[in-house]
């Protein structure tokens, strides 16, 4: 059944390539006089949002995910000589953005130089907007006037240096820069599209010691936070391009709500015992898109498992991910599967962690407990298995140190009969 999902996963998956981009206005690369030139050029007013401009979209489609509240979230990242409460390391972000203005065309610099030749000062839609950036901890609350740049119908940028308010102080406050040197050039660059919010805010540190003119360039933060999709765990998925998801946008809803609406499902160990188990699964986190090149993209969503067999013979919460794979080509057909992975070392960790006490772990180093939740593609019925595995061990004690299944029991929503 894993090895199933397993195969199928790999099979989808090849490796791709996401395109992303940073905002903000630089010049390096181009000829000075060219880009005097693009910043001379007349802007074109657009006196109605709703009208398709000469970029092939209209303002209307960019304000339609661009306007309104958005959150995620955001992870502090001060340099590696600062020590600061875990607790502000990780924080809520919410950003509005409303319009306030004109819309215009204009002809604005590329960040670099297009390797396919293109113009170096590409038509752009530009939308006046005020923006108020917040986060949970406090660190800032800032109201500001910008100015959101849209090339493609899916994407627009905004972009905003801090200089001289009240940021500087408040971060500085909160220990983000190291004794000796001042924080400077705050600036922020933030992405938006229907399916993502993105953004971080760079600055550079400064010595406070005379005759020192050096400084250096820091990311103070990022949203969403960088380990959001880069602790997915599996190998097939190693090296595939991931881009978080906006917060609230999931299609983990349906298999996480069918599980947890399924009645306890029979459970057969491998000892011959049935008894039945009580699934019940959250989503943790934002999730994740990958991206294989030619293939269909695939959902990722961290959670928590919470598994209870009738037998009292186990209990306990497990970190996972749930895979999803919606294919539009083959009958719409949704494919997921919820697995959870937890390394344990010893037979107290074993009892404290999931309630087994009746594994004999004597000659083994570490034990892998893997819990997997199969959705049947048809109308999303959960069966799967609980398995336990021995991991390196004294052949001494161990004899079997081949034989790593300690413990198996299968599950089946259709009955112990279900069960391959």
């Amino acid at each position: 059944m894993e090895g199933m999902f397993t195969r199928g996963l790999a099979g989808v998956l090849t490796i791709g390539v996401v395109i992303g981009g940073g905002c903000g206005i630089s010049h390096d690369g181009f000829d000075d006089t060219e880009t005097e030139v693009c910043l001379m050029a007349e802007p074109e007013l657009v006196t109605d949002p709703t009208a398709e401009t000469r970029l092939g979209f209209s303002a209307e489609t960019v304000l339609s995910y661009a306007e309104g509240t958005h959150t995620s979230g955001l992870q502090w990242l001060p340099p590696a000589e600062v020590e600061y409460d875990p607790v502000f390391a990780l924080d809520e972000l919410t950003m509005g953005v409303e319009r306030s203005g004109a819309i215009r065309l204009v002809n604005r610099p590329l960040e670099t130089k297009s390797a396919r030749g293109e113009s170096a000062c590409p038509l752009a839609l530009e939308i006046d907007v005020k923006v108020r950036l917040a986060t949970a901890n406090g660190a800032l609350d800032e109201r500001f006037d910008t100015v959101l740049v849209a090339r493609k119908a899916q994407v627009a940028e905004l972009r905003h240096e801090f200089a001289g308010n009240a940021a500087f102080r408040e971060l500085a406050r909160r220990g983000l820069a190291p004794a000796g040197a001042t924080l400077v050039d705050l600036e922020l660059t933030a992405k938006l599209s229907p399916a993502n919010v993105s953004g971080s805010i760079s600055g550079a540190l400064e010595p406070r010691v005379r005759d020192v003119e050096d400084s250096a360039a820091i990311e103070v933060a990022v949203w969403p936070p960088r380990d959001t999709c880069e602790t997915l765990d599996d190998d097939n998925v190693e090296g595939i391009p991931r881009t978080p998801l906006r917060s609230g946008t999931t299609m983990a809803e349906a298999p996480v709500a069918r599980l947890n609406q399924t009645d306890p499902v029979p459970l057969l160990w491998s000892d011959g015992t049935i008894t039945r188990v009580d699934l019940h699964a959250k989503q943790a986190g934002v999730g994740c898109t990958l991206s294989p090149t030619g293939g269909t993209p695939v959902f990722a969503y961290p959670m928590k498992l919470d598994v209870a067999t009738h037998d009292g013979r186990m209990g306990g919460e497990f970190d996972g991910t749930l895979w999803v794979i919606s294919d539009p080509n083959v009958d719409k057909t949704t494919v997921a599967v919820l697995q959870t992975k937890t390394e344990i070392h010893s037979a107290d960790e074993l009892q404290a962690r999931t309630g087994l006490t009746d594994i004999d772990l004597a000659g083994y180093a570490s034990v892998m407990l893997r819990c997997s939740v199969y959705f049947a593609p048809n109308d999303g019925t959960p069966e799967g298995q609980i398995l336990l595995t021995g991991g390196d061990c004294d052949t001494a004690l161990r004899p079997d140190c081949g034989t790593s299944e300690l413990l198996t029991g299968r599950f089946h929503s259709r009955g112990i009969e279900a069960i391959p």
